[in-house]
């Protein structure tokens, strides 16, 4: 009686766009004959499209479930539904209209047939979107909802339950979780109440069973996933769903892509998005912003040369060794603060509050940043780019690839004058992990409008404005 009413269910919705489509086309022919659509010709006769309309309505039919249109939805948003619904109308305009070409024993006027099109997709919208609400309204009255099994007791599935538990709309009932502990999986902190804990990894089948689960859901971290296909495996002879959340929260600090290799896919876990078309018109905004700057700030840059070899010799530039893309060693360029024999005694060491050795002139410099402005050549050299993550020395980087974890990530993307840690605060001697932080979420969510920003609040928020640049 279940399976029967479920099968009605789900053939309710074809039954109504077929006679929505029906509607459509006779309401577009309504619509011409009574001098509403500006037919150029006679009004066509209604017998020629109802011979057509079975065609029509089965191009329509078998394109919404070809394209999926009447599966369940309670993941889903009302912005997919609205691109579902244009493919079906937009790919049956098309297919209509190669058919036409092959019929000539009636000339089908192109503005009934366009009306027609658009009623349809008018109607189809107001009718899925009420379907869907109508859904959502089930199932946040518990009517209909799946009973679901979290695999997992760590944050990743108390995360994926707090999301569930929110949005019942989703239609999922949570029933328990299993604790995936066992040779196969590497144990994890408990994060979920004990006494939602049905049990551990072996009971499966038979909560599974008991409970009556429609829904798996396998929410275990990375090192753990080995308890998958054991899991598939047993629940191999039965009619119940397994579907895998990823572990984000282990790859948030990844920009991951898919390719494809003759057929293999293959997931890219440090991809960077600064390539081909993106990175071109990262490097076109390097090239016309610094060549502005450098022009714009000629007489302050040479003020700044002049009187630095004035009082304090040369040379005027201060060249020093970064790591920028790639791992790729480069001679970063700035306006010399230090005597040329600064770190003759110390070694390598980074600068300091009040530093004895930055000179006085070198002090303001560095306060405001201008030191920096002749790296605006490595801009153009393409060394660096005007925004990106701040280059290091190699003798730093050397210990900080080993202590740090993600460190080297920062080096998927061209070394940047200025950047996302730097518009918050982090430049100098700051936390390490904050700017680590701010590197790779610039780099995971790079676009050329981020750069723009960045830019555009580093007078404001950047150079000048760092408590700790010295």
């Amino acid at each position: 009686m279940g399976n029967l009413r479920e099968r009605t269910i789900s053939c309710a919705p074809c039954l109504i766009d077929l006679a929505l489509g029906a509607g459509s086309l006779l309401g577009a022919w309504w619509l011409a004959s009574v001098g509403i659509l500006p037919v150029s010709k006679d009004i066509p006769a209604l017998s020629a499209y109802l011979k057509a309309m079975p065609l029509a309505l089965a191009v329509l039919l078998f394109l919404a479930l070809f394209l999926r249109l009447y599966r369940p939805r309670r993941a889903g948003s009302y912005g997919w539904l609205v691109i579902d619904v244009l493919k079906v109308n937009l790919q049956a305009a098309l297919i209509l209209l190669a058919l036409s070409f092959y019929y000539r024993g009636f000339s089908y006027s192109r503005v009934i047939v366009t009306a027609f099109l658009a009623l349809n997709t008018g109607s189809m919208f107001l009718h899925h979107f009420a379907r869907m609400a109508w859904e959502r309204h089930r199932y946040e009255r518990g009517i209909g909802t799946r009973s679901c099994l979290i695999v997992g007791v760590g944050e990743l599935a108390r995360r994926l339950a707090d999301r569930i538990e929110a949005h019942p709309w989703t239609g999922l009932s949570i029933a328990g979780f299993i604790d995936p502990s066992g040779e196969s999986s590497s144990a994890e902190p408990t994060r979920v109440a004990t006494e939602r804990v049905l049990g551990k990894f072996e009971d499966v089948d038979a909560i599974v069973k008991v409970r009556q689960i429609e829904e798996v859901l396998v929410a275990v971290p990375m090192q753990a996933l080995g308890v998958l296909p054991e899991i598939d495996a047993t629940l191999s002879r039965s009619n119940i769903g397994l579907r895998w959340i990823p572990d984000l929260l282990a790859l948030q600090n990844l920009s991951s892509e898919i390719s494809d290799l003759e057929g293999l896919h293959l997931i890219n876990l440090r991809g960077v998005r600064t390539h081909g078309y993106a990175g071109a018109l990262k490097r076109a905004l390097d090239l016309v912003g610094a060549t502005a700057m450098l022009i714009a700030l000629s007489p302050v840059m040479a003020y700044i040369a002049l009187k630095i070899r004035v009082h304090h010799g040369k040379p005027v530039i201060f060249r020093q060794e970064r790591m920028g893309l790639d791992g790729r060693v480069f001679q970063m360029l700035k306006f010399r603060t230090m005597p040329n024999d600064a770190e003759v005694v110390t070694g390598p060491v980074w600068a300091t509050e009040n530093d004895p050795r930055v000179t006085g002139f070198g002090a303001t410099l560095r306060r405001l940043s201008l030191d920096e402005l002749p790296q605006l050549w490595n801009v153009i050299r393409g060394e660096m780019s005007l925004v990106g993550p701040r280059p290091e020395r190699p003798v730093f980087i050397e210990k900080f690839r080993y202590t740090v974890p993600s460190y080297m990530l920062r080096h998927r993307m061209k070394a940047g004058l200025t950047g996302w840690a730097q518009i918050h605060g982090w430049r100098g001697d700051t936390s390490l992990e904050k700017r680590i932080q701010c590197d790779l979420y610039y780099a995971r969510n790079w676009s050329i409008w981020l750069d723009l920003k960045i830019l555009l609040l580093t007078p404001f928020r950047g150079w000048g404005k760092e408590r700790n640049a010295y």
